[in-house]
């Protein structure tokens, strides 16, 4: 059984045209979530999704004889001004802190922070914060 994991991925791979490529992502589209590539110069392409839809990628360029590289999706580069998140955990103080620590950040430095535990959250730890949503309780406004 494939493995699966949580958050963003991106696979850049080869395909000589625009309508190769497009194929690839169309193959591996799948319960109505598309895929969509872009182009990453002359023969390189990339396309970010679930690790599911990236792993559809994968095997349709590898059926394809083309070559590809996974790696987890850079949210940072996705969202380079970073992104208003709002805070829906029980423990607010707690959260607070935990930025603080871990990640060098504080969420109370902003003036959303007090009605309604909104913030800006910046390029540099949105990975970090996105990602794991079972530790980071947040919604993105």
């Amino acid at each position: 059984m494939p493995e699966h994991r949580a958050g963003l991925w991106k696979i850049d791979f080869t395909a000589e045209g625009r309508d190769k490529a497009r194929e690839y992502a169309r193959q591996a589209s799948a319960d109505g979530a598309r895929v969509d590539v872009m182009q990453a110069g002359r023969y390189g392409w990339s396309a970010v999704g679930t690790h599911k839809q990236v792993i559809a990628v994968r095997d349709a360029v590898m059926t394809g004889g083309e070559s590809f590289v996974i790696t987890r999706a850079v949210t940072a580069e996705l969202y380079p001004d970073g992104r208003l998140l709002a805070y829906e955990g029980d423990s607010p103080p707690a959260f607070r802190e935990q930025t603080r620590a871990r990640l060098g950040f504080d969420p109370a430095g902003d003036d959303r922070w007090e009605p309604k535990r909104a913030f800006s959250c910046p390029a540099r730890i949105l990975d970090v914060i996105l990602l794991d949503p079972a530790e980071w309780p947040l919604r993105q406004l």
